[in-house]
């Protein structure tokens, strides 16, 4: 795009806190709810609490960033006649987050699989079986 003068910046923020981080856990049962009961049942209200647990307790979403540091990031790529490549905004993408960027996604995914115990309850079945 360089040839028209045109440029194209990426902004990777980290968490932010807004109306679905503040109501997280709610937000989560109410899409439960509304599953099938076929699908609760595969999954498992065990990863349900799992996920929850995780997620509520997690330092992210207790320290989320302010949006208005991504609108700040936006204004400056717009503003800008020569904005940057990147735009990190907040804390966690400048010091945690640049570890997921930096690695091959199917590694990332890998290793949050294993760390986060996200596995369905009849995926677990299985394993023991």
């Amino acid at each position: 795009m360089s040839p028209w003068n045109l440029y194209v910046s990426i902004i990777e923020p980290g968490t932010l806190r807004t109306s679905m981080t503040d109501g997280y856990e709610k937000n989560l049962r109410a899409l439960w709810n509304g599953l099938a009961t076929d699908i609760q049942e595969r999954w498992g209200i065990d990863f349900l609490n799992n996920v929850i647990t995780q997620s509520v307790e997690s330092p992210f979403i207790q320290h989320a960033d302010d949006p208005l540091s991504v609108v700040k990031a936006i204004e400056h790529a717009v503003m800008n006649t020569k904005p940057s490549i990147r735009y990190r905004p907040g804390w966690q993408a400048k010091m945690i987050f640049i570890v997921f960027y930096l690695p091959p996604v199917w590694l990332v995914d890998k290793i949050l699989a294993k760390v986060l115990h996200f596995i369905p309850a009849e995926l677990q079945k299985q394993r023991l079986n």
